[in-house]
């Protein structure tokens, strides 16, 4: 059966006659508008070309909310259709409602209670569910399972289902009977040992009347319509059949007339579901009045439905074909595979395997992803799971050795391996298979060590430098290596082909000591890098005479291209020249032999006095003394009757005798004390003080100021609160000039 989705309008209601029955039925009908899904197309397929019955809806009622699944089923609502007339063309007692009192799911089951509780002519309530609007078929298998109520000569329990073009108005193809209607089973309460089945139509001699034809089928003593039992309609394009339970059809017919078509019109269109309970109606003989049926009922009245499950038939499964045809042993190639018939439910297996990734494009294509696989051709299979009414099947197409997985890359393995310094080039021919090929080095320093799960590099060349390569702590390692092809889909030929080389030193290549600048009490020191064994490092040779460095005792080994070398004659009262090479030494420990010698006297400490006289030396270089002179602090080189050691503590320059600056007197004054000091015109000043020891003794480094103050005048007199001078201990005072 082949299934369509469509749209349909149409409102529906009816009235039909039992013509070859013994008794007259009006509709069950109702009036709707609906946007309807249909399962099913018009079509003269024989039901020989179908291979599976496939359940593609059911209401299996086990939802955990008591509420009715609005997404499958519908309510028609009141007394009356606009179409049919009141009491739904059968001047039924009840009126349909929406309610839980009288439809509601529990159990497993959908309940639907006729209720005695609107008063009035039309004094019951009860429920009628349709899947108008919401699935509509044409062919196939419908199954209920259901139990009917009890306990009421009047109860009208209904299966059944309504052509959905029905719309009445003027085309007499949508009218009822000509548009047709399956009673799948309907029952009277009076005769729970029955049931029956009816297809309702006008014929080809009576258009417009109600040609009805069907069968009954009677239960064994002891049983009947108050048990649990399943209702079956089975409908193709020439043949319908009813049947209850696992019984063989009870009524099958296979030949019709119609005023509106050929056969099998009107029984190839689609129809819709329809459940429902009526009360009294002209389906009994002489419509009993409320009275009747309250007399011969007992209420509630309850027709529980198990199940409602829809079958169709689909055509044989056919795979004709697979794009592309080959791929990769692992797997991954996306493939589109062509045939008839597919279901969303489709699995693929590549040579028994599964393949991952289905999509299902339409009836005719699916899309997968192959899965791993040896090599070689392999057959593609489509299955197809279906739930039949026997169970769940697998229907299964076929295509032989359709995908071939591709083999393994040939190739021949390592051909050449050359050392080099530090290094080593490795050869081959080129590799045939699936494209592109790449090759994968792998080394050890045992022969069969290598790790073929971690190539040292992937190339798609057909040669390679290996670099560096180390020598080891023996200074003379072999290595081994191999070369495996990869294919296109990620496959290695596995090959073990193994070829050697064995590194042997040359020793460092150095420039030798670029460069040395003097610093602070050191020097910096630097160079170019070397080659050879890694790894390589320096040697730093020292010495005061120029040669003299002794080359088996460096002064420091370092990895770097620099180094500062200190401290150099710290305190030392006479200059220094220091002299220095620099040697390589490789990772195997062979050291060049170069003699490139550079030499500095280094800088002195600004701070620091080399002959210890109280003067720094930055001091002194200031003006251009020696600071290497141990007399020069006694010395007067201006003449103005202050030594340098005068002139650097009173902060004035010691080669220009009009700096003169200096303290003429110190005297107490009570407990003060006044201090005199000359100095040049206009010149700032800082008084100075610091503590002195019981010895007279005092540091120079601690003086510290009082005050400054600039002169306008040659003598500047100033006095200086001490405090209580009587015990304080002895002070000394300077003047410095402030720059």
């Amino acid at each position: 059966m082949k299934l369509l989705f469509d749209t349909i309008v149409c409102t529906v209601g009816m009235s039909r006659v039992y013509a070859s029955l013994s008794w007259v039925r009006q509709s069950l009908s109702s009036l709707a508008v609906c946007a309807l899904l249909i399962f099913g197309i018009l079509n003269s397929w024989a039901p020989s070309v179908y291979a599976v019955t496939n359940l593609v809806w059911s209401d299996e009622f086990n939802g955990s909310s008591s509420n009715v699944d609005t997404t499958k089923w519908g309510f028609d609502l009141g007394n009356s259709s606009s179409i049919a007339g009141s009491g739904w063309g059968n001047d039924e007692k009840q009126t349909y409602t929406s309610r839980t009192n009288n439809a509601y799911v529990a159990n497993g089951l959908l309940h639907i209670i006729a209720l005695n509780d609107q008063g009035g002519g039309t004094p019951y309530s009860s429920a009628r569910l349709s899947t108008l609007g919401l699935l509509s078929m044409t062919y196939g298998r419908v199954e209920f399972r259901a139990k009917l109520p009890a306990k009421g000569s009047y109860w009208w329990p209904a299966l059944w289902m309504l052509a959905t073009n029905y719309s009445g108005g003027s085309n007499v193809t949508n009218h009822w009977p000509q548009c047709g209607e399956i009673d799948v089973m309907e029952s009277m309460g009076s005769t729970p040992g029955d049931v029956l089945g009816t297809l309702h139509k006008d014929s080809s001699s009576s258009p417009g009347t109600d040609q009805a034809t069907g069968g009954q089928f009677n239960f064994p003593a002891g049983d009947g319509t108050t048990n649990f039992h399943t209702y079956v309609l089975s409908w193709s394009s020439n043949s319908i059949t009813f049947g209850v339970d696992s019984n063989a059809p009870y009524k099958t017919i296979t030949s019709w007339s119609s005023s509106i078509g050929p056969f099998p019109t009107p029984f190839n269109h689609p129809f819709y579901i329809i459940m429902n309970l009526a009360v009294g109606g002209t389906f009994f003989a002489g419509d009993p009045s409320v009275a009747t049926i309250n007399a011969a009922s007992t209420f509630p009245a309850e027709m529980d439905i198990d199940y409602v499950r829809v079958y169709q038939d689909v055509p044989s499964l056919l795979v004709t074909g697979v794009s592309p045809t080959g791929g990769c042993m692992n797997g991954g190639t996306h493939i589109t595979i062509s045939g008839s018939n597919f279901l969303s439910s489709a699995t693929v297996t590549i040579g028994g395997v599964p393949a991952s990734s289905i999509v299902f494009v339409n009836t005719n294509t699916l899309m997968a992803v192959t899965p791993p696989n040896s090599a070689g051709a392999m057959n593609v299979a489509v299955q197809m799971q279906y739930i039949s009414p026997t169970g769940t099947n697998t229907l299964t197409g076929t295509l032989t050795n359709a995908f071939t997985y591709a083999p393994a890359p040939s190739f021949g393995g390592l051909s050449g391996a050359t050392p080099v310094i530090n290094a080593a080039t490795l050869t081959w021919s080129a590799a045939s298979g699936t494209a592109p090929i790449t090759y994968s080095v792998f080394e050890a320093t045992s022969s069969g060590g290598e790790n073929y799960a971690s190539p040292i590099l992937i190339t798609n060349g057909l040669s390679v430098f290996i670099t560096p390569l180390s020598l080891g702590s023996n200074c003379s390692t072999t290595y081994y290596f191999v070369v495996r092809a990869v294919d296109g889909c990620g496959n290695n030929d596995g090959n073990t082909v193994e070829q050697s080389v064995q590194l042997l030193a040359p020793g460092p290549t150095f420039a030798g000591l670029g460069s040395a600048t003097p610093a602070t009490e050191a020097a910096t020191l630097s160079w170019s890098a070397a080659s050879g064994v890694l790894p390589v490092t320096y040697n730093v040779f020292e010495a005061t005479t120029s040669g003299a460095e002794n080359y088996a005792s460096p002064l420091l080994t370092t990895n770097g291209l620099s180094v500062l070398i200190a401290p150099l004659y710290p305190g030392s009262n006479s200059p220094i020249t220091y002299f220095f090479v620099t040697r390589a030494v490789d990772g195997c420990g062979n050291s060049d032999t170069n003699t490139v010698e550079h030499s500095l006297q280094p800088l002195l400490d600004p701070t620091k006095s080399q002959v210890n006289d109280g003067i720094p030396n930055g001091w002194k270089q200031q003006y251009n003394l020696n600071p290497f002179d141990p007399a020069l602090a006694a010395e007067d080189p201006d003449g103005d009757g202050m030594s340098n050691l005068q002139e650097y503590l009173a902060g004035t320059d010691p080669t220009n005798s009009a700096s003169l600056l200096y303290i003429t007197s110190v005297v107490a004054v009570g407990q003060d004390v006044l201090v005199t000091w000359m100095t040049g015109l206009g010149r700032t000043n800082a008084l100075q003080w610091t503590a002195g020891a019981a010895d007279g003794s005092y540091n120079t480094n601690s003086f510290a100021d009082l005050f400054t103050v600039t002169n306008t005048a040659s003598t500047v007199t100033n006095y200086l609160d001490a405090g209580a001078a009587t015990n304080a201990p002895a002070r000394y005072y300077r003047v410095r000039l402030v720059p």
